[in-house]
């Protein structure tokens, strides 16, 4: 056991020098997964309470982050922002399950979850799927769709093959429940070896562009501990 985690800690420090010098260039199977559902859902909706928003601070003038830590779980690892708070409350004994990391506003928000796969319904499909029951639900004002699309090997993070199969939707919405209604949601979604794993970031419409280096950054930190 010692041995694996220091083999573990070493990759993952081998992969943060990767992701340094390339900092500069630029959710659950479905199959009708109930895991996968609440997932999406829960990326878009009730902003967890951190205590610290009155609802007239964004918090940009704290900055964007430029300092992450690492958090381990049982079958992947993803850097987030320093000092974001962590819930890993709805983890289960077996891996599975979400993870949420969120600034002390509440209004910039990463959530990572994890399934079994039931069926053969690829990334891309589930994604789809996904995009067009939130679009006709109507539980989202002026939901639109900027991408959705497959992922080339060539935006793959570092360690990942052409076994694993990848895709990413960008979505824009009002979100009411949100204290910044006007909301810009990205979401990769990753299957490899009979698991589902999703990486999304929701912050506010005004600064996607600000926050793109810090999900660049923990997309490219993303990495799998079980295979």
């Amino acid at each position: 056991m010692v041995l694996v985690l220091l083999l573990l800690g070493g990759c993952g420090a081998f992969i943060a020098v990767i992701n340094s010098a390339e900092s500069n260039s630029a959710g659950p199977d479905s199959g009708g997964s109930e895991s996968g559902d609440s997932a999406d859902t829960e990326a878009r909706e009730d902003p967890p309470d951190t205590g610290g928003s009155d609802g007239g601070d964004t918090g940009q003038a704290e900055g964007v982050p430029t300092d992450f830590d690492t958090y381990y779980g049982d079958r992947f690892s993803v850097d987030y922002p320093s000092g974001w708070t962590l819930d890993d409350s709805e983890m289960a004994s077996d891996g599975t399950g979400t993870v949420t990391m969120a600034d002390s506003t509440g209004e910039r928000r990463f959530m990572m979850a994890t399934w079994d796969l039931e069926g053969d319904q690829g990334s891309l499909e589930r994604l789809e799927a996904n995009d067009e029951t939130f679009k006709s639900s109507g539980d989202y004002e002026n939901y639109r769709t900027d991408e959705i699309r497959e992922l080339r090997e060539d935006e793959y993070p570092f360690l990942w093959d052409s076994d694993y199969d990848a895709a990413v939707v960008v979505n824009r919405y009002t979100g009411n429940d949100w204290d910044t209604p006007e909301r810009f949601l990205t979401e990769y979604s990753v299957q490899h070896g009979g698991q589902g794993f999703t990486l999304s970031l929701n912050v506010p419409e005004e600064e996607a562009d600000a926050y793109a280096p810090v999900l660049q950054h923990s997309f490219d930190s993303w990495f799998f501990l079980s295979v």
